[in-house]
């Protein structure tokens, strides 16, 4: 397939393009930080999927994403007739609101969002095995092609929702990211501080956050 990455030099659009490579579909990058690419713009129309991975840094001013690189690529890709848009940077699920009649000019639009660490994105998109489809106006051969391109297992996990519930799941993968962290400092500076046996007592406690993920189903009702 013909494919743009808008972003394509940057973590997540530097794996994507990786990734798509390796499986043998023509690439075409679209990134700022490399002036010559920007002439690919116009192949949007020929290709079958352009997806857009570009930052949204904090604002400090409006105490949340900043959107205004988004809202620059949307405007370029609605000018040269962009046909299937996915869009992988992180957004809130207010976006979908503030540009709901942009959206809706594209012929189809995909929220997919990553769940990427920037040590190691190549390797975290390789081995995936959960994928997560935001999409409001469902078109079956769209969603299974795309569907096709990321599926690396049969046992992958398949989550189709709306865009704003697709959101709301890098939200929470972000913050449970945290907590994890925040956890796992708080156990080990408590683990270094008691008189025992620390890696004998992080075993246990990796068995008892095993039976914890297993029950987490039951907790949240």
């Amino acid at each position: 397939m013909k494919i743009a990455v808008v972003g394509g030099n940057g973590v997540v659009g530097g794996a994507l393009v990786k990734f798509l490579e390796k499986r043998e579909h023509e690439v075409f990058i679209i990134d700022t930080a490399v002036p010559e690419t920007l002439k690919n713009y116009s192949l949007v129309s020929l290709c079958d999927f352009t997806f857009v991975c570009v930052p949204t840094p904090y604002s400090p001013v409006s105490q949340g994403f900043d959107y205004s690189i988004i809202n620059l690529v949307f405007r370029k890709l609605l000018e040269h007739n962009a046909r299937a848009v996915v869009l992988r940077s992180t957004v809130t699920p207010d976006f979908f609101n503030r540009f709901h009649a942009e959206i809706g000019m594209f012929p189809s639009f995909i929220y997919m969002p990553e769940f990427l660490r920037e040590r190691c994105p190549l390797e975290d998109m390789e081995n995936c095995c959960v994928h997560v489809y935001g999409m409001d106006c469902i078109n079956e051969n769209i969603l299974s092609t795309l569907e096709s391109v990321f599926t690396i297992n049969s046992h992958d996990k398949m989550i189709h929702t709306s865009c704003v519930g697709a959101s709301f799941l890098k939200v929470a993968h972000n913050m449970w990211g945290m907590m994890n962290v925040l956890f796992a400092n708080q156990m080990w500076l408590l683990l270094e501080a008691m008189d025992t046996n620390s890696k004998k007592e992080l075993e246990n406690l990796c068995d008892l956050l095993d039976y914890l993920n297993r029950t987490f189903r039951t907790y949240h009702k």
